[in-house]
């Protein structure tokens, strides 16, 4: 261990003698008068103002001419900075413009924006606009993945035009829009990028290798941005709404329908040049998509997405070692399974929350002009109650989730060479219940070379968890060391996680107790060749023990290779093998094992060019055991059609056949588990109706029904082996679930940050233990129970109170 430790750190200080290349350049011109923006270029303001172009193709072709040339022009004054970009095109008639919802490039042209206002090499702001005036907006860096950069949204102006030369961009990102240091001579780096879709052709204006894992340190640079301050940043979003909720509950003193009403705000306010509060007084989420429901048979948690604009947005900093996953605010109360046991109990249960109501959040992010980042959020919960009736008819107040306080601190010093240290705290309090109080805390490390090549990466994190007579404490740590820009690319990865580590009051963890070690090598290749434009071939080990006893768990290897072929067919193969395993968590029993078969599998994926009208993906997949035939196969067929540039429709259906074994119940010291046939059909359908860029509908509709069927009982032995059912077990533990749920979406921007909402959505939970065998009869079936149905309206307006003060003094 000593000598691969060693080697790295030799390998990791050999790079760093390594120079850079001399950045591109462009020089950014101050104005006296702003231009309109409105996508026709004003010579008396554009003419003088120095133009840069020179693009490079990215794709498919990297390194290779362009296409169409494009010219870009910057210019600034004392509020905002400006981009002129004349995309030239040889046939502006085929200029691709489907139009989308905001932050959505679909099939259209584009031309984007980055800038590193820090010029840490780290993050950046990046903005779009395609060739139907649709934004983009997002952040970019190394620890940022690709949901949460398109959570960034701010407000600026863009206007496009299409000429008998090709198209034309104008942009306005005001100052108060982003954030940079407070001193005279502004050092931004930049990059642009333009999207020619017909062609599939992306061009960098400053050339990034097609490997590179972070792309920021590859910007160029604007000069002459000079004695501009960073301006008042204060923006209230006031909101109205209403909700009308209908749900058979058919209790006398109830009434099926019900309204609500509801008034809050959002609040940004810069503190200073670098930081910013967010707060959410009185939140409603009412247009926040519904979570995709499935009939969970695993000892774990279902994961679900963050949809929640607050907890979504600027939270990169938050993204440390999986210790903040924000669903665990104003998530499903602790309690609410307890109360619902108690109904089977012959109580009668009048109200169980199904969710904890969220009073306020704050947020207060930034990073210094030193490459200091912080971030605080804190957030408040209220008291949760149910409410029962026992057969003597008195009534009962159970509390289901207490009043709680959610905290987390998070620091990020960028350092050279793409280098940073960071650390984060947890904290969960909450009232009147001190044993479910807990708190994390995590450090870590990334550093790297001057070329961007190498990577060593390590983080360790300590949990506490107040328990009833004592404190629980864990920890664990993972280390990784790699090769992260090149043809060829590896990774080498350890992580140990200590039995008692639990981060799971604000984090998300499946299962701690473990001690695993991965390599995972790949090699890529960016030059067409043959019927290829690009490949990449990948194959990975993995072996895992547990942390406690170091023993066994398992070990695997995965071998994949996919390929774009020059007609942008898109086709992937898999191949995965797993050895014997011991399972540690399917029987639900501390101290327990399953033992697993050795098992293969195959998993292959064709995909169509998006650039046709209609387009499709193809996936399937087949497993199953070397010693014993439990097959698990699955297709997953998902076509989509664009009737034109305003209306587009995708249709998905994934059918699962899988024959298994797994934990069904305990009686006793008794440990019961099934041979099972589980089938599943889920079936998803989307489309979007845009009127223009600001307006559209979209509808979200999706049904899951799977099915358990429990071919044969066994008890699960002390060794992991199963025998024969000695007991007797007979129960009827067949499943058959249906979830069903419908958003249609109006959304009109009707002014800058200002929307309209009109949300209608259609909820369905159906459980049987008859097993349904026809699809149609079962759907009827479905749509003939209960449903919730929820029509709400919400109206948000944006405030700058900078434009105020010009008003004011105007």
């Amino acid at each position: 261990m000593r000598q691969i430790a060693i080697i790295i750190i030799f390998t990791v200080i050999n790079n760093l003698s390594i120079a850079q290349q001399i950045p591109k350049k462009i020089t950014a011109i101050r104005i006296e008068k702003a231009p309109r923006i409105d996508g026709e270029i004003e010579a008396e303001i554009w003419e003088k103002i120095p133009a840069s172009g020179d693009f490079k193709q990215f794709s498919p072709r990297f390194d290779a001419e362009v296409s169409h040339p494009t010219e870009i022009k910057i210019a600034y004054d004392n509020t905002a900075i400006y981009i002129s970009a004349f995309m030239y095109d040889s046939s502006p008639d085929s200029i691709l413009k489907q139009l989308t919802q905001r932050d959505e490039t679909g099939n259209a042209d584009q031309i984007s924006l980055a800038i590193d206002t820090y010029n840490d090499d780290q993050h950046a702001f990046a903005f779009s606009v395609t060739a139907a005036g649709v934004q983009i907006d997002e952040r970019i860096g190394p620890n940022i993945d690709e949901d949460e950069a398109s959570d960034f949204d701010v407000v600026w102006e863009s206007a496009v035009k299409i000429n008998e030369k090709g198209w034309v961009a104008e942009i306005k990102i005001p100052f108060s829009a982003i954030r940079f240091p407070g001193k005279n001579v502004q050092e931004w780096g930049v990059n642009f990028k333009r999207v020619v879709r017909r062609l599939r052709e992306e061009s960098l204006w400053s050339q990034t290798p097609a490997t590179a894992q972070n792309i920021v340190p590859y910007f160029g640079e604007i000069t002459g941005l000079n004695n501009i301050k960073p301006p008042l940043r204060l923006f209230v979003t006031p909101y109205l709404g209403t909700t009308l909720s209908h749900y058979p509950i058919n209790i006398p003193s109830k009434n099926n329908l019900t309204s609500s009403y509801s008034a809050g705000a959002d609040v940004k306010y810069g503190i200073n040049e670098s930081f910013t509060l967010d707060m959410i007084l009185v939140p409603d989420f009412g247009q926040v998509p519904s979570d995709p429901q499935v009939l969970n048979l695993t000892p774990f948690e279902v994961q679900f997405e963050e949809n929640r604009d607050f907890f979504k947005e600027g939270i990169d900093l938050f993204n440390q070692g999986r210790l903040f996953y924000p669903r665990r605010i104003g998530q499903t109360p602790g309690g609410f399974d307890q109360v619902q046991s108690l109904a089977d109990d012959g109580l009668k249960v009048i109200s169980n929350p199904a969710q904890v109501r969220l009073l306020n959040a704050t947020k207060i992010s930034g990073r210094t002009p030193t490459g200091l980042g912080l971030g605080i959020l804190n957030a408040i919960t209220a008291k949760t109650e149910a409410r029962l009736k026992t057969v003597s008819g008195i009534d009962s107040v159970i509390i289901t989730e207490p009043f709680s306080n959610y905290n987390v601190i998070a620091l990020n010093q960028t350092l050279k060479n793409n280098s940073s240290v960071s650390l984060i705290n947890t904290n969960v309090f909450r009232k009147d219940i001190i044993r479910n109080n807990a708190n994390v805390t995590g450090f870590g490390f990334t550093i790297g070379n001057k070329t961007n090549t190498y990577s060593l990466q390590g983080f360790t994190a300590i949990s506490q968890k107040m328990l009833e007579k004592n404190v629980s404490n864990g920890f664990k740590y993972t280390l990784e060391y790699g090769k992260i820009n090149g043809n060829f690319q590896f990774n080498i990865s350890q992580v140990l996680e200590s039995d008692k580590f639990n981060p799971n009051d604000l984090g998300i963890l499946r299962a701690p107790d473990e001690f695993s070690n991965s390599a995972e090598f790949s090699y890529s290749t960016f030059q067409p060749r043959g019927i290829f434009l690009k490949t990449n071939t990948e194959i990975e080990f993995n072996y895992a023990t547990t942390y406690k006893g170091m023993q066994y768990q398992q070990s695997g290897l995965e071998l994949s290779s996919n390929a774009t072929f020059k007609n942008f067919l898109f086709g992937l193969l898999r191949f995965e093998t797993n050895a014997k395993s011991n399972d540690f968590f399917e029987a639900r029993t501390p101290g327990r094992i399953f033992k697993n078969p050795a098992y293969f599998g195959f998993i292959n994926v064709v995909s169509s060019d998006y650039r046709k009208k209609f387009a499709a993906d193809l996936e399937s997949g087949y497993y199953d055991f070397y010693s014993i035939r439990r097959p698990f196969f699955f297709i997953e067929f998902e076509p989509r059609y664009r009737f034109n540039d305003r209306f587009s429709l995708t249709f998905e259906h994934r059918f699962e056949k899988h024959r298994t074994r797994g934990f069904t119940d305990k009686v006793g010291t008794n440990i019961v588990f099934a041979e099972r046939l589980v089938k599943t059909d889920e079936t998803r359908l989307e489309g979007s109706y845009n009127f223009n860029a600001n307006m559209s509908v979209s509808l979200n509709a999706r049904y899951y029904w799977s099915r358990v069927k429990n071919i044969e009982y066994k008890l699960l032995d002390n060794k992991g082996y199963l025998t024969e059912n000695t007991i007797g077990y007979n129960k009827n533990n067949n499943q058959n679930a249906n979830f069903f749920n419908a958003d249609l979406i109006y959304r009109w921007r009707f002014a800058p940050g200002s929307d309209l909402f009109v949300v209608y959505k259609n909820n369905i939970q159906d459980f049987q233990n008859q097993i349904q065998s026809n699809y149609l009869r079962n759907v009827k079936s479905v749509f003939n129970s209960d449903q919730q149905n929820t029509l709400s309206v919400k109206v948000l307006y944006f405030l700058d109170f900078l434009y105020f003060k010009k008003r004011f003094k105007n």
